[in-house]
């Protein structure tokens, strides 16, 4: 999958480590850590709310206020929560805990909840959906 980088997402030139200077990730893995190729499972192979488990710390630290906001306005709309839960999740007055209510609240709702968000993530803030690695 290619994704187009913007200017602003660049890692200045200056910033950059010469290609001699890389250690290959070979290295820098030990080989008794390494989970083999054919036992891997793709972020996409995964159920939406392991997906959602395993980006869940990050997502609470980056995910900033307006788009959390546009994530209830998405869920709500698409009935993923109720008036209730919209108002409860809102009255939290600490954005780190209302983001964690989010999350946690949609991945109790299962598959198609925890679907709905991730889509919802994507179309508000593709960049964040990028970083957190659920493409």
């Amino acid at each position: 999958m290619l994704f187009c980088v913007s200017a602003e997402d660049r890692v200045p030139a200056e910033d950059r480590v010469p290609a001699e200077d890389r250690v290959p990730a070979v290295i820098r893995v030990p080989a008794v850590i390494r989970v083999p190729a054919e036992d891997r499972v793709p972020a996409a192979d995964r159920v939406p709310e392991e997906r959602l488990l395993s980006v869940r710390t990050e997502f609470v630290n980056r995910v900033s206020e307006p788009v959390l906001n546009q994530l209830l306005d998405e869920l709500l709309q698409r009935e993923v929560i109720t008036d209730n839960e919209l108002q409860s999740i809102r009255s939290v007055r600490v954005p780190a805990d209302r983001a964690r209510d989010v999350i946690d609240t949609v991945r109790g709702k299962g598959r198609e909840a925890s679907s709905v968000l991730i889509a919802a993530l994507c179309e508000v803030d593709p960049l964040l959906y990028r970083q957190l690695n659920l493409s």
